[in-house]
């Protein structure tokens, strides 16, 4: 991979309301993904972390038969660390 490139693989916003109605036109700032690979960054982003990033920027691949999102660690708006480990209180 290349050096400041992630590899992120997206998760689907639905948009529906709880009643089920379908919104048109809501675009967002940002999308979520979770990260599949790192190149040499920067930031402490490590593999399983769920990120937000800005919209309309990523470059689309096809990456074991699933889309995924090729983004540059510049941006990348906020890093959420180890989804699926549970948090201490």
């Amino acid at each position: 991979m290349d050096k400041n490139v992630i590899l992120v693989k997206p998760i689907v916003q639905e948009n529906k309301s709880k009643g089920g109605i379908i919104i048109l036109g809501k675009v967002q700032m940002y999308q979520e993904g979770i990260v599949v690979k790192v190149g040499e960054l920067d930031q402490d982003i490590q593999v399983g972390d769920k990120l937000y990033y800005a919209n309309l920027i990523q470059t689309d691949v096809d990456y074991n038969g699933e889309k995924h999102h090729l983004i540059n660690e510049e941006y990348v708006l906020v890093v959420q660390s180890k989804i699926n480990e549970p948090t201490e209180v």
